[in-house]
This record gives C-alpha cells, sequence and structure tokens, in this order.
C-alpha cells in the first residue's frame, strides 16, 4: 500500500492515529497451511492503564472490498470497524501515517452503529445471537473477504493474547484444549450437539468455546437461576465432552480505574482445578478478562475487563466459561 506519512517520524511512539503494519515477524505459516502476513493497522483507543496496549482496527485499499461497517479514510484506503483487536507496542511496526482525531472517531462511531445494529438483527433472530459481519450470501466475494480479514485479525490477536492476560496465556484448560482440538472442525464435532459456533476455525479454541452460542438458544432457561445474574457455560473435557449452563450470582458491575470488574458468586460445587474465563463482545471486536479469579473452594470470582467502559458494558454481550482440562 503506497501510503505517505505525513510527519516522516517512523521511530515515534506509537499514538492513537497511527497507521502501522503488524511485525514482520508475527507473520509465519497457521492452521490449514495458510500463510498470514502482517497486515496494516489504525490504532483507535488507548487501552485504561497501559501506555504500550492499543486497540487497532484493520485497514484495506482495495475500494471494490469496501461496504457497510467500513470507515473511508483517504484516497481509496478504507478502516474496518466491524474488525477491531488488540495490539501491543512491541507488535507493532515504524510509523507509516497519522490520522487526525475526527478520522479517528469516525471509525469509533462507525463501529458502535455497527455493533448497534448487530444486535437489533440478533434480537429479532433468536437462532443467531452471535455477532457477526454483514449478511451477505455465502457465495458473494465481499462477505468472503470479511471472513478472511476476520480470521486474520483472530490470528494475530491471539498471538499477541499471553500479553494481555497472563491468566488466559498459563491456562492449564487452554492448553488441553489446543493439545485435543487441533483439526478444524473437531471443536464442532465435540460440543456441536449443545453450541452454536462463529465461523472461524483459526480462533484460539478457548475464545472460541466462550464465544459459542447456546443450541437451541433457550437451553440455558432450563436451569435454575435468580433475579441478579446470569448464565455461564460450565465445560467438562473428559470422560466425554459435555457443557451445561450454570447460573452464577452477580455481586458487582462496575466501571473502575482499572477496567470494568464483573464479580459475583457461583453456587453449584466445583473442582479444585476449575478455571474461568471471559470475554465481552464490544463495538467492532471483543475483550478478553485480563484479570479471571476463581475461588473453587467459595464459588466466588472476579473478572477485570480494561478495554470495556459504562458505555460497552452490556451483560447481555458478556460470555463467561468455566472447566478443568
Amino acid at each position: 500500500m503506497p501510503l505517505q506519512p505525513d510527519h516522516p517520524q517512523p521511530d515515534a511512539a506509537p499514538a492513537v492515529g497511527d497507521i502501522r503494519r503488524i511485525q514482520e515477524t508475527f507473520g509465519r505459516w497457521g492452521p490449514q497451511g495458510r500463510s498470514f502476513n502482517p497486515p496494516l493497522v489504525l490504532l483507535v483507543e488507548p487501552v485504561k492503564g497501559r501506555k504500550d496496549v492499543f486497540r487497532a482496527a484493520q485497514i484495506h485499499d482495495f475500494p471494490a472490498l469496501k461496504g457497510p461497517g467500513d470507515t473511508p479514510l483517504f484516497s481509496e484506503v478504507f478502516a474496518e470497524s466491524w474488525n477491531i483487536f488488540l495490539v501491543t507496542r512491541g507488535g507493532l511496526g515504524p510509523l507509516v501515517r497519522r490520522l487526525d482525531k475526527a478520522a479517528v472517531a469516525r471509525v469509533l462511531k462507525n463501529a458502535r452503529r455497527w455493533t448497534q445494529e448487530e444486535e437489533r438483527a440478533a434480537s429479532a433472530d433468536l437462532f443467531d445471537k452471535v455477532l457477526r459481519p454483514p449478511a451477505y450470501s455465502e457465495t458473494c466475494f465481499r462477505d468472503a473477504f470479511r471472513r478472511l480479514e476476520k480470521e486474520t485479525a483472530a490470528f494475530f490477536a491471539s498471538s499477541m493474547l499471553g500479553d494481555f492476560s497472563k491468566t488466559f496465556a498459563e491456562s492449564r484448560l487452554r492448553h488441553a484444549l489446543m493439545e485435543k482440538y487441533t483439526d478444524p472442525g473437531t471443536l464442532e464435532d465435540a460440543f456441536g450437539t449443545a453450541l452454536l459456533f462463529e465461523d472461524n476455525p483459526f480462533e484460539d479454541p478457548l475464545l472460541r468455546l466462550a464465544l459459542s452460542s447456546w443450541m437451541p438458544p433457550a437451553l440455558p432457561m432450563a436451569a435454575a437461576g435468580g433475579p441478579q445474574g446470569f448464565f455461564l457455560k460450565r465445560i467438562q473435557l473428559s470422560p466425554t465432552p459435555a457443557v451445561d449452563p450454570v447460573w452464577a450470582e452477580l455481586r458487582a458491575f462496575e466501571e473502575t480505574e482499572d477496567g470494568f470488574l464483573v464479580a459475583g458468586k457461583i453456587h453449584e460445587p466445583l473442582s479444585d482445578e476449575t478455571e474461568i474465563h471471559a470475554v465481552w463482545r464490544i463495538p467492532g471486536g471483543r475483550a478478553v478478562a485480563w484479570e479471571a479469579e476463581l475461588d473453587p473452594k467459595t464459588g466466588y470470582f472476579r473478572l477485570l475487563f480494561p478495554e470495556v467502559t459504562k458505555r460497552t458494558a452490556l451483560l447481555g454481550n458478556l460470555e463467561v466459561l468455566i472447566g478443568r482440562p
């Protein structure tokens, strides 16, 4: 992409408005023999409490592929406001170009609008709860392009997850899933009778399980619950894979100086090795809990999301999962 920086300072510290390429060292061969080339991204938001972490929108320069949810930047370049993910300073290459605050604001506004439209579409159809890119036909070239762009974002975001969440990176459950379900489709084969998965086999398997939807959607209604709480997924890997809904009592749901805090209590008995993980759908992407703590003896849990604000903290978009390796 032949871009010229407004201010040629390639060694400048990353800042909101920067267009940069993901470091070339992150590019490599991935699942299904596919080669992943580092994309260009626009840094759209800093993350609370971290000077080295940003939310970034993937960008592209082929106007024929631009559609609803995309934001024009300049010339033929546009930002994929529906495709935003976390990046670290160490994962970014030199500055290519720096845009003004107004351009970034347009991208974020479009991301919020797009998410609201997806939520309305999902609520109109109980069997399509998952927030997805635009509903073009399966044979549409733009639909195929967006699926590839989402897969690319998931691949590079997963490569940086360990820098954000130590709990996630060191998860024994995650490592067990990665070892057991290495081939595309095996996760669906194991849990597909109870869960509907997003169409992204390049996503981290723990995230795919957390982001999956109940099949049928009314399944959690059979579990006993209370007025203040939500259903989470309890994953079992052995002796046979299984998942069931568990009610979690909500004790805290508030924005703090460190991020958005969700805390509560699970009343069902838990194994000592049980872990808890969470991911939140937010405008343009998703936010993984950077801190995820669970006391199996008491059932009390605490989740912290530095990327989530009071404005984006919709309980219906929070997905929580518990399980053991």
